[in-house]
């Protein structure tokens, strides 16, 4: 059967036809239009997306119609709507009763994506196979109006294209009655990696697909093949969601910071990190611990980068952040104020204010704070020896034998 809409703003035509059932004259078909349906699996129960693709091969178009017919004893038709691909400045006329979908637009494009998104409800006692999602044709329905079409789509000048439709299916396959997680908690230090694995139940199950999601991304992650990766100390959940039957299963992760140390020695400009001599400073080559008022003060940056945390700073007239695992450190070059967020109860962290010994100040151009803030605030361990005036920075707490073989260490460096 061979349509040509009439003139005018095809949009509002489509919509006019449905209520007059205005017969369509014939036209001349141009091109070719494919329309694909997708093919998935369920479970009973299930609710499910199936794609509706259409490729016009280069064709310009603005006007296209299709129906899908479904077995409602098997599936009930819940939702159709459009997708970005063809949403403009008319929204598509759709009948979830009939599955039908009818979209119209001045601007004329051409399309080959998904353009429209049909939800179904599985029904619960479904019999396990496929069901038919079939794309009708014209000629299985009787009457010429637009209302009574089948699968149609125009182009700029009104004239129908040849379509071609590829019928889809929702297969109805065995659900899982329950998923494992394994293993289901898991401590990790802060950069390292781990694999979870799920068990189905039972294992025969045909598709023992999962999606995964985690409660605290800024804790651990877990990407779509079960791998963890702990960012910093805290505590998530990862979820594991079977696709057919939308069972779930959880892993607790809590991450620690990893274990690390960093020896230092007063007004010099080497350090021990994790055993291994490295300059405090490639770049500004005074870099050292030094005293003020008393205080031993520490370059931060160093300090702080080397243990696996961050600093953000500007300029001089900027705050300086400083943070480290659930601890962040904000304050202000010649400030003893300094204020403290802690993150590990509260997400929107616990706010404080801290007074410094001695203000943080600014040397040779690297920010120096207070050992006391460094070992006390940021949640580091900090041990200073009298005698050869050696600095160690660690975590987790070092014990008295471990601290003597850091310093006899660092006595080979310098």
């Amino acid at each position: 059967m061979k349509k040509k809409l009439f003139s005018g703003v095809l949009a509002l035509a489509l919509m006019l036809s449905l209520l007059t059932g205005m017969a369509m004259p014939a036209s001349a078909e141009v091109g070719t239009a494919i329309l694909s349906v997708a093919n998935i699996q369920a479970g009973t129960g299930d609710t499910v997306v199936v794609n509706v693709s259409l490729n016009t091969q280069g064709t310009k178009v603005k006007g296209i119609q299709f129906q899908i017919k479904h077995d409602k004893n098997v599936l009930t038709l819940t939702k159709i709507e459009e997708t970005s691909l063809i949403s403009g400045s008319i929204s598509p006329v759709t009948d979830v009763s009939k599955g039908r979908f009818i979209f119209g637009d001045t601007r004329s494009k051409a399309y080959n994506g998904v353009i429209a998104q049909y939800t179904y409800k599985v029904s619960a006692g479904a019999a396990i196979g496929k069901s038919s999602l079939e794309v009708v044709k014209d000629d299985k329905i009787v009457g010429t109006s637009l209302e009574e079409l089948g699968f149609c789509v125009y182009d700029v000048d009104d004239n129908s294209l040849t379509t071609t439709a590829s019928n889809g299916s929702v297969t109805v396959i065995a659900a899982p009655t329950q998923i494992a997680v394994t293993p289901a908690t898991l401590s990790l230090k802060a950069g390292q990696k781990s694999n979870l694995t799920v068990a189905f139940t039972p294992s025969t199950v045909p598709n023992q697909t999962v999606s995964w999601k985690t409660s605290n991304a800024q804790v651990a992650t877990v990407n779509a093949a079960g791998q963890v990766t702990a960012v910093k100390n805290g505590t998530a959940t990862l979820t594991a969601t079977s696709l057919i039957g939308k069972k779930t299963a959880t892993c607790k992760v809590t991450v620690s910071m990893a274990s690390s140390y960093v020896t230092m020695r007063m007004n010099k400009t080497k350090a021990v990190l994790n055993g291994k001599q490295v300059n405090i400073d490639d770049t500004f080559t005074q870099t050292y611990p030094f005293t003020v008022s008393g205080r031993t003060m520490l370059p931060i940056r160093f300090v702080a980068t080397k243990m696996g945390g961050s600093t953000k700073y500007i300029s001089d007239n900027d705050p300086i952040t400083i943070t480290y695992g659930n601890y962040q450190l904000v304050l202000k070059i010649g400030s003893k104020t300094m204020t403290k967020y802690d993150y590990s109860v509260n997400p929107n962290g616990v706010k404080t204010n801290v007074t410094l010994d001695v203000a943080a100040t600014k040397r040779s151009g690297r920010v120096y704070i207070p050992l006391r803030a460094v070992g006390e605030e940021l949640g580091f361990h900090v041990h200073y020896d009298n005698t050869g005036k050696y600095i160690i920075v660690s975590n987790p707490k070092m014990s008295s034998a471990v601290i003597n073989a850091r310093i006899a260490e660092a006595k080979k460096y310098f």
